[in-house]
């Protein structure tokens, strides 16, 4: 199959602009400083490009390394500052861009990019049958600033501690494992997630139902990125990125949506198959959307998150039914108890 200009053909950046800087590459305007707008930017992207992953897997492949690096670039102020400051120098001493083949192959290193500090994921091969992702553009509410940092990759800073280059945990229902997922089809020693250095892998330990990543079946080691949806079985996700310190942890996950398969099922054409799960840790419960197509929102229907803690007093509503967290809390807890 011939090379294609997945900038050009996926992305709308022409031979001229390439390769193109991180603003260019994530659609936002240059210099765009709303940590917001370049986070949703992001995910309509690299929504996009999982849409046409099939048709063109390791460009597609290696377009979502390069979206996920300039995401990481400029929601870091640091690395922001450092990187704006040189795409100033280079707009300022050049007055036009090399012009570049109309069948190129991905640059790893968006320009520019040489002095961020910022290595570039490594590029397995392509994942076969990726599944095209749901793409939604909306603008996020302020209650999306309640959302949990607890399971998400740290902030980059230079005084954060360092992590040791190569660890593994092992995820299931059995008592002892690291992260333990307590559901009747997760299986005893699900699944084994490994780092190495920056680099995160899976691997699927002969599970009863399977492991599933943006919904293609693990059969062998695969890599696994930052905004990939990681599942156990093909309704459970696990929260991903897994944090620093997960050893020991125990997981409740309560799920709702249309489909009789669901621990809540709400019977409304406006709720998803799978909607959005409740997910309980000791006694911190978060209330998780699944990228359902007409939403979740607490406490008001204008008021749409993707991922926040969940506090008994508010109501919710799953597209437009609406359902009190109290009584969702107790149903999970009811669950988990007969699990145990």
């Amino acid at each position: 199959m011939a090379r294609i200009d997945v900038y050009h053909e996926l992305l709308g950046i022409p031979p001229q602009e390439q390769p193109p800087n991180y603003y260019r590459l994530l659609g936002v305007a240059l210099f765009e400083q709303d940590s917001a707008v370049i986070a949703n930017a992001f995910r309509r992207q690299s929504g996009f490009v999982r849409g046409v992953a099939l048709k063109h897997p390791i460009e597609s492949q290696k377009l979502l390394n390069e979206l996920a690096l300039a995401k990481l670039g400029l929601l870091d102020p640091k690395r922001r500052g450092k990187y704006d400051q040189q795409l100033r120098d280079e707009l300022a001493g050049r007055a036009k861009r090399p012009p570049a083949s109309d069948l190129i192959e991905l640059n790893p290193h968006p320009a520019p990019a040489s002095s961020l500090g910022i290595s570039p994921p490594a590029v397995e091969p392509p994942r076969t049958g990726i599944q095209p992702a749901a793409i939604q553009d909306y603008e996020e509410s302020p209650s999306d600033d309640l959302s949990s940092r607890s399971w998400g990759l740290p902030e980059a800073a230079d005084d954060l501690p360092k992590r040791s280059a190569h660890q593994e945990w092992v995820v299931g229902s059995a008592a002892g494992v690291d992260v333990r997922v307590v559901a009747p089809w997760v299986s005893r020693r699900h699944c084994k997630i490994r780092r190495a250095g920056p680099d995160y892998t899976i691997e699927d330990l002969r599970s009863l139902n399977g492991t599933y990543v943006n919904g293609v079946p693990v059969t062998q080691t695969v890599q696994v990125l930052a905004d990939d949806i990681v599942t156990l079985g093909r309704k459970t996700r696990i929260p991903w990125p897994l944090p620093e310190d997960c050893r020991q942890v125990e997981l409740s996950i309560f799920s709702i949506g249309r489909s009789p398969d669901n621990d809540y099922v709400i019977n409304d054409s406006s709720v998803s198959q799978h909607h959005a799960q409740l997910v309980m840790q000791g006694r911190r419960v978060e209330l998780h959307d699944l990228d359902s197509t007409n939403g979740t929102r607490i406490g008001r229907i204008d008021n749409r998150i993707r991922r926040c803690e969940l506090e008994p007093h508010v109501s919710v509503f799953f597209g437009s039914t609406k359902v009190f967290a109290d009584h969702l809390i107790k149903l999970m807890k009811e669950k988990r108890n007969a699990n145990r």
